[in-house]
């Protein structure tokens, strides 16, 4: 008996509403005497934001938010960001 772990990107979701990319991995191990029957997983959940750094991901992730982020998704997302820093108070010194 040989086990294979392997690791499977099995679901991809985009958050129409911020652009977000939600990702799903599951990482098998395989029996290969049973014709790679699955006998255990688990699985790994990323997110992507607009404007995220996506060399490391597949190429078929990278296809997505290529052509899901445009600028100006990006500039929406980072103004939704922007918009929910809390204000910077200014208190007197010395006092």
């Amino acid at each position: 008996m040989a086990l294979n772990q392997i690791a499977v990107i099995d679901k991809i979701e985009i958050i129409a509403e911020t652009g977000q990319i939600q990702i799903r991995q599951q990482n098998q191990i395989q029996d290969d005497a049973q014709n790679n029957l699955v006998i255990a997983s688990n699985y790994e959940r990323w997110v992507l934001n607009p404007g995220d750094d996506i060399t490391n991901q597949t190429a078929q992730v990278q296809t997505i938010a290529k052509a899901t982020w445009t600028p100006d998704i990006v500039k929406s997302y980072q103004e939704m960001l922007d918009s929910q820093k809390p204000p910077v108070i200014n208190t007197p010194t010395g006092a």
